[in-house]
């Protein structure tokens, strides 16, 4: 692997930690948990945008 191809599986990784930060909030009716600013489930949120940012 070399360039790019080095940051694909951050990437990936990102998007399932905020899919599955989505699909908690909206299963469990955890909105405002997802919402409240240094929650776990806002801080995974915060995770996964991160690492679709790198």
């Amino acid at each position: 692997m070399s360039g790019i191809s080095f940051a694909v599986p951050l990437i990936v990784a990102g998007g399932t930690v905020l899919a599955v930060a989505v699909l908690l909030s909206q299963i469990f009716g955890l909105q405002d948990l997802f919402n409240e600013e240094n929650s776990w489930l806002w801080m995974y949120r915060k995770l996964g945008g991160g690492l679709l940012g790198f």
